[in-house]
């Protein structure tokens, strides 16, 4: 029996050991708490050794009466028997006597005081109780993470995010592993974000505790819109598998509690799509992670990288621009008067909070298609993209403007003051003289940026030539103009077409061969003398 009893205790420290580190547990009563009693190995050791030397003393007690009853003859022993039978009848008698008379005082002042320890006990074991569950039950140790995604060119566009903490928590008592241990999680948004607005835009979650895993719906979370916060309620069951490995050492009493949140922040409808600003340039998060039955929370925090100040378009004076359709317009003349579009003079950047202005910044035309496309000489609308970052190194979100280049006139850009003409001799004879070349030639400049032309110039005599001695003499078909196919026509008030262009461009130089153009007719015994006459130019832009 006494090797049993040692086996069987053996066999219980054994089992108990993983859990308790240094200490052997003799028993292990579990209470409606599962808390387990530990005594110290001293005591007992000490109770062992008192069982053993009773035995022992109750056995040689037992071994010497049963030589002495040999020894003494049969009629000794009947008498023996006898009085030893009346000796006992007497101890039965008094002790019937002591029973009925009353208890000292010594004895009642240790009764009152066995009673008064009794009920201090619960108390005590109260005590343990607690102190041993919020020992046992405790946060690790908690983080947060965001992540997010934009959609568009601005890393700051309203994309996805995803919200992950992870929490390791130390659930179990010693023997309470098969227990449900409730615990919730807070996610507090920052008050820029709306909860109730953030909670219909969540497009999955789950949660993960230990090995197994589960799918959250956004219906399980509590939205607290007071404190701008969602919260899950939730908790965590151990089975007999893992109670098994913890049992054998195994398989460790920490657990991760990893809850996962996917959103999609456009169903928030963000001012231009864009995340929120915020003065600190960071939306803060925080997660609380919390045991129901004891231990501090674990609180994480993270932010999510946002902007506050932004790209400001404006005229190369600093004034504001014309708005259409949501979007500034910098307007250029035609060839920008033969200067190179410079997209730095249009932009500043401004703090959206303070409203203050300033150039200290780099900024990047991610799109620049009047530069990179050559437009300034095609009139129209083109698109100017810029960002980059601030003083402070944010990234400034992409804005857009459109870039109007502005279409030019035709005109002309000279004209001849005079054409003259050589002395010539006058005969029988009707001749066409030609002209002098200096200065006789006309030039266009056409800034309306069309590909296809559809101006011309047309030519009409002003003023026939007229005799500069005696005004009364007028040679009213002496001017004629002669186009390249050798067809004459004599110039009168009435406007004829000399000149359309052949190609697109810009400068369009009109120069006649001697024999075309405006030249010097003749007449048979033409009158002598000095004459003065002008044409009309007319530079129609019409089809």
């Amino acid at each position: 029996m006494k090797v049993f009893i040692q086996a069987l205790s053996f066999i219980v420290l054994l089992s108990i050991q993983p859990y308790v580190e240094g200490t052997d547990i003799e028993d292990c009563e579990v209470d409606e708490d599962y808390v387990c009693e530990e005594l110290d190995e001293e005591e007992e050791l000490e109770e062992i050794e008192e069982e053993i030397e009773e035995d022992e003393e109750n056995e040689e007690y037992e071994d010497v009466a049963d030589e002495s009853a040999e020894t003494l003859p049969p009629e000794n022993s009947e008498h023996d028997e006898g009085e030893e039978s009346n000796d006992r009848n007497d101890n039965a008698e008094e002790s019937n006597e002591t029973e009925d008379e009353a208890p000292s005082e010594e004895e009642s002042e240790q009764e009152e005081s066995a009673l008064e320890e009794n009920d201090k006990l619960p108390e005590q074991r109260e005590v343990v109780e607690e102190e041993v569950i919020y020992e046992t039950m405790s946060v690790r140790n908690s983080s947060l993470s965001t992540t997010h995604t934009p959609i568009g060119e601005s890393p700051f566009s309203a994309g996805t995010l995803r919200l992950e903490t992870r929490n390791t928590a130390y659930f179990y008592g010693i023997l309470n592993l098969v227990a449900s241990n409730e615990f919730k999680i807070d996610i507090q948004l920052p008050a820029e974000i709306p909860v109730e607005q953030f909670a219909q835009s969540i497009t999955s979650a789950s949660i993960q505790m230990g090995s197994r895993s589960r799918q959250v719906s956004k219906n399980d979370f509590i939205i607290v819109q007071d404190q701008n916060k969602i919260t899950l309620n939730t908790q965590y069951s151990s089975n007999i598998f893992e109670w098994l490995l913890n049992i054998i050492g195994l398989f460790g009493r920490d657990r991760e509690v990893t809850l996962r949140i996917d959103a999609d922040l456009r169903a928030l409808n963000f001012e231009d799509g864009m995340l929120p600003p915020h003065p600190n340039k960071a939306l803060p998060f925080s997660s609380t992670f919390t045991l129901d039955r004891g231990g501090a929370p674990g609180v994480a925090h993270r932010t999510l990288q946002t902007w506050n100040s932004e790209v400001v378009f404006h005229d190369d004076d600093d004034n504001s621009l014309p708005v259409e359709n949501g979007l500034p317009v910098i307007e250029l003349p035609f060839n920008n008067g033969g200067n190179a579009f410079q997209f730095l003079d249009y932009v500043s950047v401004r703090n959206v909070f303070t409203g203050e202005m300033s150039d200290n910044a780099q900024f990047i035309a991610t799109r620049n298609d009047v530069v990179e496309q050559n437009h300034l000489q095609k009139p129209g609308d083109y698109v100017l993209k810029v960002g980059g970052t601030d003083q402070s190194g944010t990234s400034l979100r992409v804005k857009e403007a459109i870039v109007r280049v502005k279409p030019g006139n035709v005109y002309f850009e000279h004209v001849p003051r005079a054409f003259n003409f050589v002395d010539v001799p006058v005969n029988d004879q009707s001749a066409i003289h030609t002209r002098q070349e200096e200065h006789s030639h006309l030039k266009v400049v056409d800034e309306s940026g069309e590909v296809t032309p559809t101006w011309s110039v047309h030519a009409a005599l002003e003023r026939p030539l007229t005799s500069t001695a005696h005004s009364e003499v007028v040679l009213p078909e002496a001017i004629v103009f002669v186009n390249e196919n050798k067809e004459k026509t004599v110039l009168s008030s009435s406007s004829i077409l000399v000149y359309r262009p052949n190609h697109d461009g810009i400068e369009h130089p009109i120069q006649w061969n001697d024999d075309v153009g405006v030249l010097l007719q003749t007449a048979p015994y033409q009158r002598v003398g000095q004459f003065e006459g002008s044409v009309r130019w007319t530079l129609v832009n019409a089809p």
